[in-house]
């Protein structure tokens, strides 16, 4: 469903921006932990890194 064109003004997300600051270290810390679980799982894992070869077209100057 998403927001359509709604988008919040610059003063809402600052307020948004200003109460998840201080949790930033949570998220962080429970990245960290997964990454270690899986490599520990997978030994290979991020060894390697797939990449799209795709060409995709840019009109920038």
């Amino acid at each position: 469903m998403g927001f359509g064109d709604r988008v919040p003004c610059a003063a809402a997300f600052g307020r948004f921006w200003n109460r998840i600051e201080a949790y930033e270290a949570e998220p962080e810390s429970l990245f960290v932990a997964l990454q270690r679980a899986v490599t520990m799982s997978l030994p290979d894992y991020g060894k390697r890194l797939p990449l799209d070869g795709k060409a995709i077209r840019t009109y920038a100057r």
